[in-house]
């Protein structure tokens, strides 16, 4: 017995978030049905040579994310029976190929470590649904050639890993990927065509790099729910072509340009980000019928080239009542502010400053209480937190 309980009847430890720390106790070895430890966000600093892990044969599922632990993780390899390994967060800085011994292994998740070099190939040789490499050290190249090849992988995040060069059209063989993290490189070039080839895809993340030129097909993607490209070099006509249950858009700080697109006005979307581009026209009145809508930024669309968003600011807004967080700041939006955007029930962020609206906040927008309300000094507001 251990702790007065039958060593055999304990088949799982789930204990994050309880601030432990020091060492984990030696005799979890003596656990011999233990199938599931998982002990994320807490504080333990520890090697992990301190544990025998051969001894953990009915092993399944460790999470160990989000502590401080370190040492040879050639040694995770004597659990032979893994099928999850997520060690992400932790002080860990030499990836042993040992680990390409684990022929169950569906989940790895090594983000945020010391590891460096050149990412190992062996990853390809596991039947992996997930693999997460992000946030290392890595000397990486061009998104590595294996990574082509992992036909099983439902989710691959490689953010700040690196990279640089092409999305290669080869990764199109992917077609079990449901998730695509890129963040963070200095990938170039377009996104290829061969991406809508992902019928799973939902979610492709590429922000913070240097890819430009068009944008593809994404109504071909039909099971796309969220989409992040901002702080790239997209130029020209945004497309009009998003799929309908598009949840997520954020293509800010590009260089796009037109109008919004009608694509976007569905109950679908949650949140939009299209600032600092060159867009321009009229906020269209039909996005009163996006009424899940809970961030929307429009703002940075004006500038000495563009007109950026002009005309009145729509009444229809009002009838978002989920909205949160509503940023037209710095375009060429005229007329008053409508009483009627007091009907943003849920409003916690309002930003209309540098833009040519005259007269008054109304008092419905100050019954909300934001708790961020930004107008120009010039308009009469009794309630704006600051103005400019």
């Amino acid at each position: 017995q251990v702790n007065g309980a039958s060593v055999n009847a304990v088949t799982s430890i789930n204990l994050p978030s309880n601030s432990l720390s020091g060492a984990l106790p030696a005799d979890l070895v003596l656990l011999g049905n233990l199938e599931t430890l998982i002990l994320t966000d807490n504080a333990y600093n520890q090697d992990i040579a301190d544990l025998d892990w051969t001894a953990m044969t009915s092993l399944r599922n460790l999470n160990l994310s989000s502590n401080g632990f370190s040492g040879d993780t050639a040694l995770f390899a004597g659990a032979q029976s893994l099928e999850t390994l997520e060690i992400a967060s932790n002080e860990f800085n030499e990836l042993s190929e040992n680990i390409g011994s684990l022929l169950a292994l569906r989940v790895l998740d090594i983000e945020d470590n010391n590891f460096s070099g050149v990412m190992p190939s062996f990853f390809s040789s596991l039947p992996l649904t997930v693999l997460r490499l992000g946030n290392n050290d890595w000397t990486a190249d061009r998104i590595p050639v294996f990574a082509y090849t992992m036909v099983t992988l439902e989710e691959l995040s490689m953010a700040n890993a690196g990279l640089t060069g092409n999305v290669q059209g080869a990764i199109q063989a992917l077609t079990s990927l449901r998730i695509l993290k890129l963040d963070d490189n200095a990938l170039t070039g377009s996104i290829p065509t061969q991406i809508a080839k992902l019928a799973a895809l939902e979610e492709l993340s590429a922000s913070k790099n240097q890819l430009g030129g068009p944008f593809p097909d994404f109504s071909l993607l039909t099971a796309l729910k969220r989409l992040s490209l901002s702080n790239n070099e997209f130029t020209g006509l945004l497309p009009d072509n998003f799929v309908d249950g598009l949840e997520v858009l954020n293509l800010a700080r590009n260089q796009v340009s037109g109008q919004y697109p009608s694509s976007l006005i569905t109950v679908s979307i949650e949140q939009v980000n299209l600032s600092n581009n060159l867009m321009s026209g009229a906020i269209p009145d039909a996005i009163g019928g996006s009424s899940n809508l809970m961030v929307l930024d429009l703002s940075g669309n004006l500038s000495p080239n563009d007109s950026g968003f002009s005309g009145p600011i729509p009444t229809i807004l009002g009838n978002l009542k989920k909205l949160q967080i509503l940023n037209l700041r710095s375009n060429n939006l005229s007329g008053t502010v409508p009483d009627a955007l007091g009907g943003m029930e849920s409003l916690t962020f309002m930003d209309l400053a540098n833009n040519q609206v005259t007269g008054a906040a109304p008092d419905s927008i100050c019954a909300l209480a934001p708790s961020y309300l930004v107008m120009d000094c010039e308009l009469t507001c009794t309630c704006c937190t600051d103005c400019v």
